[in-house]
């Protein structure tokens, strides 16, 4: 039961999934589905299915959904109006809604909807490479690890939802903090449309790697990668993760 509950979240989550943006009901922010949206319609069949066999029911507005919860999300399925198909539904537990699309130096991270200063979301967990990881130079090895975060001296973690294109910012809006769980924390308001950026110099090791940096803010520092705690600035040092420690 705890096997097919993960794989379930899994396919749900997964990048490829052809979530879109409920625009229509903005008093409560979800993503929806459809079948003949999907790639392969069987594997639709499987994620209902397995909602109504893993999930439990749930009265809203006089109507009972079924509900599954997966390692961030809340899923329910529902029939159409017409009544002619199901729609597949999520929503974050904390009301916030998000979409990856092209930014201005490729794919960002964009909120749907407002996000408070303090507010704590998009749970980062993913699988933990490790520094001595093969990984790093197999095959493909760039492209799995360009999304990984440092969690640890040696230690790093690669998020497979859309959560991995928040773009770096030396004025980002956002820090990556640590709890229970690695997560994303607004630093100032974000309002509806803004781009999701954090300072990636709080996280990662220095003098590992460096990267250009053309986030266009009036303190941009030219390079990423190459500071350290120091010269990182002191309203971000609160929030450099383990780097602070």
């Amino acid at each position: 039961m705890i096997r097919d509950r993960r794989l379930l979240s899994s396919c749900l989550a997964a990048d490829v999934t052809p979530w879109r943006f409920a625009a229509s009901m903005p008093t409560m922010p979800h993503y929806y589905t459809l079948r003949r949206n999907w790639t392969y319609p069987t594997m639709f069949d499987w994620c209902v299915n397995s909602i109504q066999r893993l999930g439990f029911d749930r009265t809203f507005k006089g109507r009972t959904y079924r509900y599954f919860y997966g390692e961030c999300w809340v899923y329910w399925t529902m029939e159409s109006s017409d009544g002619t198909c199901i729609i597949l539904n999520r929503a974050r537990p904390d009301g916030i809604a998000i979409e990856s699309r092209k930014s201005r130096i490729g794919t960002g991270l964009f909120s749907l909807t407002g996000i408070y200063a303090g507010q704590l979301f998009c749970d980062l967990s993913g699988k933990s490479v490790d520094f001595d990881d093969p990984i790093w130079d197999g095959p493909g090895g760039l492209e799995e690890t360009s999304y990984a975060i440092q969690i640890g001296e040696r230690t790093w973690i690669k998020s497979d939802g859309i959560e991995k294109y928040a773009n770096h910012s030396c004025e980002p809006n956002t820090a990556v903090v640590y709890s229970d769980k690695v997560m994303y924390m607004a630093l100032r308001d974000i309002v509806v449309g803004d781009e999701i950026t954090w300072d990636y110099d709080t996280t990662e090791r220095p003098k590992i790697w460096k990267m250009e940096c053309r986030c266009g803010t009036p303190s941009c520092r030219g390079v990423i990668g190459t500071r350290t705690m120091k010269s990182i600035p002191p309203w971000s040092q609160p929030w450099s993760g383990w780097r602070s420690k």
